[in-house]
């Protein structure tokens, strides 16, 4: 059975969906994480959760999220992986799935240790591969400049039903003017430090860059893993900022890794052992509530009650009580 779609109000999830066979579509480039930021900043003013961190590698990628229920998390990461999955195959003129399979969500415990712990393992990434010296000069689509105060986290939207309804259906251009729009992606606190000033909140980040960052030396001597290309790690690691060469992004079919890394995903995100074991626990309660629920209904008890929170077959959200 396939992993039960629930949200537990105000619990921070980590999200993470990977591209169809791990091809590297997602190469580090700054219009390529523009295009991305405008799914997202556009996919947050119709469905608004709570987004408070994220990092797109260059085949897969990582957000952490808080939402009122599942219905709220899969609208909005339907919207995000819909759009960007047309935006990425216009972008390389290919054609054919994206993304290799439906995305994962782990909860993360309210433990401060297990929150911030999360969120420095977002920052790490590019670093922690020797792909960068640097946070600060991933050029992919990622929320830590923002974060840092540094810069201001936004995206293009391209409105492509009125470039079809103004007869441009045809063109593969990412057009200024009247299809584009600019969309800004405002980021929540993580839970366990929404008590800080902004001041304060921006030097807890910081404190954990500067944690990775010195790390980095010795990540950036190693070769770069399967999760990046080595054509891209190459070219960072001369200069992180440099805007990348798109000249020969059309025609060649994206790289993918030799070996993937393997490993089962954990049920939950926990600091200490007892709360883990709390969590799985809650979880394996309810995909038995869910199980028996789903068995009654196939045989043919069409008003059997699902738990509160997810979804019956055929797609029917059960909403939670207020």
């Amino acid at each position: 059975m396939r992993d039960i779609r629930f949200v537990a109000p105000g619990t921070v999830y980590e999200i993470t969906d990977r591209t169809n066979a791990g091809e590297f579509l997602f190469e580090p480039s700054a219009d390529l994480a523009d295009i991305i930021k405008g799914c997202i900043g556009r996919a947050l003013a119709r469905h608004p959760v709570q987004l408070i961190a994220f990092v797109f590698l260059s085949n897969h990628y990582h957000m952490l999220i808080s939402a009122d229920d599942a219905r709220q998390l899969a609208e909005f990461l339907g919207f995000v992986n819909g759009n960007i999955a047309r935006e990425v195959n216009r972008y390389h003129d290919r054609t054919g799935h994206v993304w290799g399979r439906r995305f994962r969500a782990i909860p993360v415990s309210d433990e401060e240790t297990a929150q911030v712990g999360r969120l420095r393992y977002l920052l790490a990434h590019g670093v922690k591969e020797g792909i960068v010296r640097r946070v600060r000069d991933w050029t992919g689509a990622s929320s830590a400049r923002a974060l840092l105060g540094e810069d201001e986290l936004a995206g293009t939207w391209y409105d492509r039903a009125a470039a079809y309804a103004a007869g441009r259906r045809k063109t593969n251009a990412h057009e200024p003017g009247a299809f584009a729009m600019r969309y800004a992606i405002e980021l929540a606190p993580l839970p366990c430090w929404q008590h800080l000033s902004a001041d304060q909140y921006r030097a807890r980040v910081a404190a954990l860059v500067a944690d990775i960052d010195s790390d980095g030396a010795e990540a950036t001597r190693r070769d770069a893993t399967h999760d990046l290309a080595h054509t891209e790690a190459a070219r960072l690691q001369v200069d992180g900022d440099a805007p990348p060469d798109r000249s020969d992004r059309h025609g060649d079919a994206p790289e993918r890794p030799k070996h993937s890394k393997r490993s089962p995903a954990p049920r939950a995100h926990a600091a200490s052992k007892e709360v883990r074991e709390q969590m799985c626990e809650a979880l394996r309660e309810l995909r038995q509530a869910y199980a028996e629920a789903s068995r009654r209904f196939r045989s043919g008890e069409y008003d059997v009650a699902f738990p509160a929170g997810t979804f019956k077959p055929g797609g029917g959200f059960v909403a939670v009580a207020a």
